[in-house]
């Protein structure tokens, strides 16, 4: 069966900025999709560090980064990695 990886960076920066949010979204993310979506939070991906115009929250999905995150943004990457992965 073909997945998508989600990450969320629960880094300081993200965290108070909405990773704890996104986090929270792992149980809603688990049943809408089953075991579609694997879901982990991460200490720290490190992209607040790469540019000053960088914007946390961060998550990967399926490697693909999403900056500013949202709930909403972050069901829409997941979505279309699906699909993605769906149509090969």
């Amino acid at each position: 069966m073909n997945q998508v990886k989600v990450t969320i960076c629960v880094g300081t920066a993200c965290y108070v900025l909405g990773g704890a949010e996104l986090l929270g979204m792992v149980d809603e993310m688990t049943a809408k999709f089953g075991g579609k979506v694997i879901c982990e939070g991460s200490p720290c991906l490190g992209f607040c560090k790469l540019s000053r115009n960088s914007k946390a929250p961060f998550a990967l999905v399926n490697d693909k980064l999403l900056e500013a995150a949202t709930p909403e943004s972050l069901l829409k990457a997941v979505e279309e990695a699906l699909s993605e992965v769906q149509n090969g």
